[in-house]
């Protein structure tokens, strides 16, 4: 997952990917979002001990994707990097004590996240 504040307006922002390796051919973008849906997105990271990387370039280079759409082959060696940055972490928890490592990331449900939020794409439409 990446996130940054939006550099304009200081409003937070999140993209998050998901990747099944023996089912996909390439990560896919699963949400993204600003302000209230961004915080709403991290939110839901944390509560699924999800890695969070703060990467504003990434971000703006995910962004640009569509949701559900896979990322594209340009795109691949930096994805790769957020990866690698998923990996380490997972080692270091296989190293912990209790030996916990990440688990499944909680479903994110993008309709009911601006329910919660009380921002719709009008309303984003409208404050940015």
């Amino acid at each position: 997952m990446a996130k940054q504040s939006d550099r304009r307006s200081g409003r937070a922002r999140a993209v998050a990917l998901k990747y099944d390796a023996e089912g996909e051919s390439a990560p896919r973008v699963t949400a993204k979002g600003s302000g209230a849906l961004a915080r709403k997105i991290l939110e839901l990271a944390r509560a699924g001990d999800v890695p969070v990387r703060s990467d504003p370039d990434l971000l703006e280079l995910l962004a640009s994707i569509d949701v559900m759409e896979e990322v594209p082959p340009d795109l691949y060696e930096v994805v790769a990097e957020v990866l690698a940055f998923v990996y380490d972490v997972n080692e270091q928890k296989k190293s912990e004590p209790d030996g916990s490592q990440l688990s499944e990331a909680p479903e994110f449900d993008s309709e009911e996240a601006e329910r919660d939020s009380g921002e719709t794409d009008s309303s984003r439409e409208q404050s940015e």
